[in-house]
């Protein structure tokens, strides 16, 4: 997506705090003006059963990370 962005062919909405804060030549990021508050979530869908082997790890690390 950033790509795309980069090459002024999208529009993407980054929270606050889920990319680094630091800039490139690229791509300007510009806030959102207004008492917006900015929360995302993380979702991810898998079949029913199955869970692959780095997803388990991911959520265990998560569920170890206070936030």
């Amino acid at each position: 997506m950033h790509l795309l962005v980069s090459l002024n062919q999208a529009v993407a909405f980054y929270p606050a705090g889920l990319i680094s804060a630091k800039h490139d030549e690229q791509v300007a990021y510009l806030p959102i003006e207004g008492d917006n508050l900015q929360d995302y979530d993380i979702v991810a869908l898998t079949q029913p059963g199955q869970q692959p082997p780095l997803l388990k790890a991911l959520m265990q690390q998560f569920s170890q990370t206070k936030l």
